[in-house]
């Protein structure tokens, strides 16, 4: 028994000592690491695949647990030869290499070398959906794309969401919307996805960024065309589910010494059906069931989009490059919505049943300006400012028409005019400091303001002439000015990194419901001010696993047309009012993730929210 124990220890104490760690260290003929190379060790026998592995940021790769016997590399990455090392006898050699990729433009004149990213990657602090990276994503709109990238949702209403949270920035090169709900919906609709380069998820972003969005931001950037001399792209695409549905596409761009044009144009025509189903329960004060409202709805409705983004980017110096960019949308909808309500009694006999037939045409126009200038004073430093005005005009009609056979015959009809219109005014500077040790120090400010005009007509009709309805009739003004301060430093070490910042935000509004022959005038005002820290730290163990430990403090501010106290109609037995004192919510988001080999994350996060305020259904007492 001893010797067998013994026979054992010793061909374990064989085993571990035979399989041993090959360390790996790439760079380029710069001397710069080899980031992201591709590197496969292989049998020098048959060519049989042993291990692969992606280099670090440092261009380090550790293979462990390696068998004795004769290896050699192959390693490959964007730009550079492929490089097929020596064989080697492991462990007697090869424990501890280094090795330089050499520069394909060195050696290779008439070659082009192109890669394809993944179709997902993690970056410190956000994760990066690489649309051209699957070819499923040809001929869609980026709404489309946005319910295919992970954590994000869509639901009808056109709300998004990012790891199951509510209250997402949504911005177009860094640039927010300043849209949400339906309105977010039709411009996302209108983009296609042939211009979109990356999609940003951003849980916890960093002081750079506004402070709005408790669930982060969603950051959609488009494509940059860097190539000299005149190109272009052209893209039609065409489906069919239960509608047809076509989104078509035009890219140019003419780029030489001194500037650079550019102009994309999409355009895409759908057709959307979707049914819904709602009951609703009202209970006595003993709790028993008193009634039940029962209401099937289908929704149709067809929309066509237009996207024109135009500009010119002039490159004044080599170090100073000046730019102007012009962005338009127009977007038409027509909805026709059909809906059975169906009251029942305590013992669910019917009590009677009323039919609506409803049309909401929606039509949006937005124009855009960027002004925009960008100087390196040298190398470790540059400053970028930025300012924008926007401009959205909408008119959204309804009309619902009310009809009941049962119990009695019943007949009335509403009919509605929302026009709106929301200007927008934005400056910013950013100023970025490369300072010595790998450490990054970030400065900025900005100042937004936004003036929104919204108006409600309403008339009624009982089978006659329409008659103005006062009561519903409403003219809301909304005035908001938002400034901030930020500054942030980032350094990086060997295996260690981390951001630490904060970002300063002050915000006044005040909002106006213009008075009639039936209410008077009536106004709300705020002004507050708060500090929002954010940072991470991060440590990669090892070439195979990087845990990140984020934190930030965030805020979503209510939407404008949640503070305006007026009812507004989405069928005869459903309204929807705002109210003005609604304040902005305040959240602590707290993150760990654990990356493996950079294609796995998991995610442990944790948010305690302040003032949370949520839409909610009551019964009015009145009606």
């Amino acid at each position: 028994m001893q010797k067998t124990f013994l026979l054992l220890l010793m061909l374990a104490a064989g085993y571990a000592k035979a399989q041993q760690n090959i360390s790996l260290h790439l760079q380029n003929d710069k001397g710069q690491p080899a980031a992201g190379a591709s590197i496969e060790l292989r049998k020098f026998a048959d060519s049989v695949l042993i291990r692969s592995g992606i280099a670090d940021k440092e261009g380090n790769t550790v293979f462990q647990n390696i068998n004795d016997g004769n290896y050699f590399f192959k390693i490959t990455n964007a730009g550079f030869e492929a490089l097929l090392t020596k064989p080697f006898n492991f462990p007697a050699e090869g424990k501890v290499q280094s090795l330089v990729l050499k520069s394909a433009s060195q050696t290779l004149q008439d070659v082009t070398v192109q890669s394809r990213k993944p179709f997902i990657q993690q970056v410190q602090g956000k994760t990066v959906v690489n649309v051209d990276a699957m070819i499923s994503n040809s001929g869609t709109t980026v709404l489309e794309l946005l319910e295919k990238s992970p954590g994000v949702l869509v639901d009808r209403n056109g709300g998004l969401s990012l790891q199951n949270k509510s209250g997402v920035l949504v911005m177009i090169d860094d640039k927010p919307t300043y849209l949400s709900g339906m309105d977010l919906n039709n411009l996302l609709s209108s983009m296609s996805s042939s211009q979109i380069d990356q999609i940003e998820l951003i849980t916890n972003p960093s002081s750079k960024y506004d402070a709005a969005g408790n669930a982060g931001i969603i950051n959609i950037k488009t494509k940059k065309i860097r190539q000299k001399g005149f190109n272009g792209n052209f893209s039609v695409s065409a489906g069919h589910g239960k509608y047809y549905k076509n989104n078509n596409s035009l890219s140019l761009n003419y780029r030489n010494g001194r500037y650079n044009m550019f102009a994309n144009y999409s355009n895409n025509n759908n057709k959307q059906y979707t049914e819904m189903y709602a009951l609703r329960t009202y209970f006595k004060q003993n709790g028993g069931d008193s009634s039940k409202l029962e209401q099937p709805t289908m929704f149709g409705n067809s929309s066509t989009n237009h996207f024109l983004k135009t500009g010119l980017d002039y490159f004044l110096t080599t170090k100073t490059t000046l730019g102007i960019v012009l962005t338009g949308n127009i977007t038409n909808r027509n909805g026709n919505n059909t809906a059975t309500a169906t009251w029942l009694s305590e013992t669910g006999e019917i009590d009677s049943t009323i039919n609506t037939r409803s049309k909401t045409p929606f039509d949006l126009k937005n124009g855009n300006v960027t002004l925009y200038a960008k100087h390196a004073f040298n190398k470790n430093h540059e400053l970028s400012v930025d300012a924008d005005w926007l401009n959205y005009d909408i008119n959204n009609d309804q009309l619902f028409i009310n009809e009941s056979e049962f119990p009695q015959y019943y007949y009335d009809a509403s009919r509605g005019e929302l026009p709106a219109s929301l200007k927008i005014l934005s400056a910013k500077a950013d100023y970025v400091w490369k300072m010595p040790n790998n450490t990054q120090f970030d400065a900025g400010f900005k100042t937004v303001n936004t003036k929104t005009d919204n108006e409600a007509i309403y008339s009624l009709s009982n089978g006659g002439p329409w008659q103005n309805d006062p009561g519903k009739t409403n003219h809301f003004l909304y005035n908001e000015t938002i400034s901030a301060l930020y500054a942030s430093m980032q350094q990086k070490f060997k295996r260690w990194s981390y951001q630490a910042g904060v970002r300063f935000e002050n915000t006044t509004y005040t909002g106006t419901q213009l008075g009639h022959g039936v209410r008077r005038d009536s106004s709300f005002s705020n002004d507050y001010t708060s500090l929002f820290p954010s940072g991470f730290i991060s440590f990669d163990a090892d070439s195979n696993n990087a845990l990140t430990l984020t934190v930030s403090r965030r805020l979503d501010r209510p939407p404008f047309q949640k503070l305006n106290p007026f009812s507004f109609i989405i069928n005869k037995y459903t309204t929807e009012k705002g109210n003005p004192f609604t304040r902005p919510q305040f959240s602590w988001n707290f993150e760990l993730s654990h990356l493996f080999k950079q294609k796995i994350t998991t995610t442990l996060s944790y948010s305690f929210i302040k003032d949370y305020y949520s839409q909610i259904f009551f019964r009015d007492s009145n009606n």
